[in-house]
């Protein structure tokens, strides 16, 4: 089995923006990554480039753009038409086929592995709402404090490191399954190169590389 580490956009060698194939990310970057993230993960809405620039007051606004450009380019951001994030980390402004739900919000994800790092890195009770690629029905995961309620779903993690973009190459092929049958069934049928994790092991693994965002 692999962990989820080999995430692309959390890949983690001392830096969260590190990744497979990826250069060392320019000086700032992390900071503007984690601020936007926090926003998001509050407000649940776009989050823009101004009201970064009040947050990191020790950078200009076109340090913060030119920021969120270097990740927009290598799929680690999404960037609207109004100098705005409408995801980051991981995280999305906008539906997606997972979704994160707790007692007072709902968020959505670019994969699953986001999804159960950020519940895992926040110590959070709630659940994971997630369409399987297959078209079988919604899967759903409880986690308490973080930590998945036993259950038969699993969660597929793709090795491919070569990936031009991380939510559009990579993420599309990472998602939860109602059972490793439907996992290894999936993957056979697709060719998708990866291996299939439990999801407290997802959990624990990828929490620890969310967590600094959380800070």
């Amino acid at each position: 089995m692999t962990s989820n580490r080999d995430h692309p956009d959390n890949h983690d060698d001392g830096s969260v923006l590190s990744g497979p194939g990826m250069e060392t990310a320019p000086e700032g970057v992390s900071q503007t990554r984690a601020a936007a993230f926090q926003v998001m993960w509050v407000t649940g809405r776009p989050v823009a480039v101004s009201a970064l620039a009040t947050i990191l007051a020790d950078r200009t606004s076109a340090q913060i753009q030119a920021d969120l450009d270097w990740l927009a380019r290598r799929g680690r951001a999404r960037l609207g038409d109004a100098s705005e994030v409408i995801g980051i980390a991981g995280l999305s402004a906008t539906p997606t086929r997972h979704r994160i739900v707790l007692a007072e919000k709902e968020r959505y994800t670019w994969c699953a592995i986001d999804a159960l790092g950020i519940l895992a890195a926040g110590s959070l009770d709630g659940r994971i709402e997630s369409s399987p690629p297959d078209r079988t029905p919604v899967v759903t995961v409880a986690l308490e404090a973080g930590v998945p309620v036993p259950t038969e779903a699993v969660v597929f993690v793709v090795t491919d490191d070569t990936c031009a973009s991380v939510v559009d190459d990579w993420c599309p092929k990472v998602n939860l399954f109602a059972t490793f049958d439907h996992a290894r069934a999936w993957q056979q049928a697709t060719g998708a190169d990866g291996s299939i994790v439990d999801l407290v092991s997802a959990a624990t693994d990828a929490g620890l590389t969310w967590r600094p965002l959380f800070a």
